[in-house]
């Protein structure tokens, strides 16, 4: 196999994963990993604009964190050549796109500490993407590739926990 032809088949596989990944955040944001939509709950409109004040607490200012770090390393990916500011104004875009959504679809509430550590997350994938080129040159996509596949087993056995257990098939196994 020619290297270009490796270099096109990592890319596809590193953007059917951002795609999986992009699907698996909206799930987590806006459905709040409800595996039907009736259990949303439809009304609540709060905005917080001053960061870290009545937020869900620190647990959730340390989800939203964690769940932003992919994004910064499949950015990082994909648009190596991109500056800093580029890499990061999808993040924000995205992030704010969510807080927007939560409010005027009464689904959540729009915190501006969500907004402040779904950037900070993004940036530190962005840094680990940095670290991973400096150490490992041109098989830093392959690294991250790995890192992400391998850290995605874990969050997807949770969260296919969670859903199982919100559909009731936990008596259903037992």
């Amino acid at each position: 196999m020619s290297k270009i032809q490796k270099q096109s088949k990592q890319a596809i596989l590193t953007t059917i994963l951002f795609a999986a990944y992009l699907l698996a955040l909206v799930w987590l944001i806006l459905f709040k990993l409800y595996p039907v939509i009736h259990g949303i709950a439809f009304g609540v409109r709060s905005v917080n604009l001053i960061p870290f004040y009545s937020s869900g607490g620190w647990s959730e200012v340390w989800e939203n964190f964690a769940a932003f770090i992919p994004f910064g390393l499949f950015i990082g990916v994909l648009k190596p050549k991109w500056s800093l500011w580029n890499k990061l104004l999808p993040i924000l875009c995205t992030s704010l796109a969510f807080e927007l959504i939560q409010l005027a679809a009464g689904i959540g509430r729009s915190d501006i500490t969500d907004l402040i550590s779904n950037v900070l997350g993004g940036l530190l994938g962005i840094g680990i993407y940095a670290l991973l080129l400096r150490f490992f040159g041109h098989k830093a996509n392959t690294a991250v590739l790995i890192i992400i596949l391998i850290f995605a087993l874990i969050p997807l056995f949770v969260i296919g926990t969670i859903v199982l257990g919100r559909l009731g098939i936990r008596q259903v196994l037992r």
